[in-house]
């Protein structure tokens, strides 16, 4: 019995004759407890500031910038619907829930949203992937205009509550020993195993690997015509800046989409040992201390305050943007204080 969304993976609640419910050795706990008092505090910072520093720059009102503040509003949400609930568990060494239609309600939302988010990040990289490719496929076309950028949104935030609506019918909770749960049950709809076997699947297909042979497609055109072919020349001295800015975004965006598929990718293959290997998976792999669903959680929650360092590292306007921000707040704080 386990809740196996992506948002709160399969090592989080195991209700087994064979396992312990709380697998994490002491040193996991640890380790999480440090890792999620810094992750916390820079996504939600980190986030924050991407989208004010963004909005404060008029270089950066394009199309690109408007998605990755989209991603930034979904890395938001999976910190403060996913982390704090983590650390609280890891601090406190114990799992909490409620009953009754409030508990179950909330067990529903909450995972709803959680995953929801990570459906609209790999979707927005998609999405932004589409966008540089039509900048060097279709030069003299605006496939994706200013005006049209606020529906593609929506379409993506749409598309991603339905591609995990099926958790709106499978989360719920149940009390065993006095602890209240909130896991997946397919039943009486669906046959248990069958079904948490098939959304695995399907989240997997659907949300990881097409989006990211999809992105891949459309990077390696863009990288080719970017990069590979040559620039007439006629036309060298006047696109030299404009090929010159875009691959610097574009090597800042594909090191976002691998940072993503790194981060996501334990967590999946976690998901998939504990459906398809549960006899030898079931409580993790512990030999070495740690249990890949653990690892894997804990590093897809990373990619969240991974995301605005990078763009402060690659880009910068957005590291200006910080740097004004962040002295703003100082002067308005010292202005207080006399």
């Amino acid at each position: 019995m386990n809740n196996t969304s992506l948002a709160a993976t399969a090592s989080d609640v195991i209700v087994n004759d064979s396992c312990e419910i709380e697998v994490e050795s002491a040193a996991e706990r640890v380790v999480n407890i440090v890792g999620y008092s810094v992750i916390i505090p820079v996504s939600i910072i980190g986030n924050t500031l991407l989208i004010c520093a963004v909005k404060q720059n008029n270089r950066l009102n394009t199309i690109t910038y408007r998605l990755i503040i989209n991603m930034a509003v979904a890395d938001i949400l999976v910190t403060v619907c996913n982390m704090p609930g983590r650390l609280i568990r890891q601090i406190t060494g114990q799992y909490y829930w409620f009953d009754g239609i409030p508990g179950t309600a909330l067990c529903k939302f909450a995972s709803f949203i959680s995953d929801s988010t990570v459906s609209c990040s790999i979707l927005t990289l998609t999405v932004i992937a589409f966008e540089r490719f039509c900048l060097v496929k279709f030069p003299f076309k605006k496939i994706i205009t200013m005006k049209a950028v606020k529906f593609v949104i929506l379409a993506i935030w749409l598309a991603s509550f339905l591609s995990v609506s099926p958790l709106l019918y499978a989360m719920t909770t149940q009390e065993i020993d006095g602890i209240v749960y909130c896991f997946e049950d397919w039943t009486p709809l669906f046959d248990q195993e069958t079904a948490a076997k098939a959304y695995t699947v399907i989240t997997f297909v659907l949300l990881y690997a097409v989006p990211l042979l999809i992105i891949c497609v459309f990077y390696s055109i863009v990288v080719y015509k970017a990069w590979i072919r040559p620039v007439p020349l006629n036309n060298r001295s006047r696109r030299a800046a404009e090929l010159g800015a875009r691959k610097k975004i574009l090597t800042l965006l594909i090191i976002v989409v691998v940072v993503f598929a790194l981060c996501w990718l334990p967590l999946h293959i976690s998901l998939f040992l504990y459906f398809f290997q549960a006899d030898e998976y079931l409580c993790g792999i512990l030999q070495s201390g740690f249990s890949i669903g653990a690892i894997g959680l804990f590093l897809s929650h990373t990619a969240s305050a991974i995301n605005p360092c990078l763009y402060v590292a690659f880009n910068k306007d957005i590291r200006n943007g910080f740097r004004n921000i962040l002295l703003s707040c100082c002067c308005l704080c010292n202005l207080r204080r006399k």
